[in-house]
């Protein structure tokens, strides 16, 4: 292997990593938002909504979700451009996770946006209680659909390291 293709490989292989960090947070943060957040939040609407909206004045999850989702992916295209054909059997692995990342992204700004204006951001007055626990029992429905899909991406994801990390070690790469 070249001086050029050993640094194009090393720096696919880091920005990997990097997307596998900054995916995984959103996932963790996905499940712990499923078991700690959501409950508190959707267990009396509208009283609920009223408290959670009160708590998140200064910074809400989506925040969070707005950074570590697109530094996944542009890290994820990065990479995957970098690592073609190192080895060719990773190219699969590593467009099916990002497909699978930009998927759950067009999800949720399709799906979950909406709801989510809804539930924390537009004013409440004037909101049928009906609407806002309709809005509420949707978004936790969908999310579940949403966490699997994160969590199958997860696992892609993993596979596609170990195709590179595995020929990386085969070829002498740290």
């Amino acid at each position: 292997m070249s001086n050029a293709q050993s640094t194009r490989s090393s720096a696919g292989y880091y920005l990997l990593i990097l997307s596998m960090f900054a995916f995984f947070s959103v996932a963790g943060a996905n499940v712990y938002e499923l078991i700690t957040e959501v409950p508190n939040w959707s267990s009396n609407v509208p009283e609920s909504l009223i408290t959670r909206r009160a708590d998140m004045t200064v910074t809400n999850p989506g925040h969070f979700f707005q950074t570590f989702s697109p530094l996944a992916i542009l890290c994820l295209i990065a990479s995957t451009i970098l690592l073609r054909n190192r080895p060719k059997e990773a190219n699969k692995w590593l467009l099916i996770s990002l497909g699978g990342i930009v998927i759950a992204e067009a999800f949720t700004g399709i799906y979950f946006m909406p709801r989510n204006f809804t539930l924390f951001l537009d004013p409440m007055d004037g909101v049928p209680v009906e609407t806002l626990r309709a809005a509420a029992s949707e978004w936790v429905a969908a999310n579940k659909v949403r966490l699997a899909l994160v969590l199958i991406t997860w696992f892609v994801l993993l596979k596609a390291y170990a195709v590179v990390a595995i020929a990386r070690h085969l070829e002498g790469g740290q």
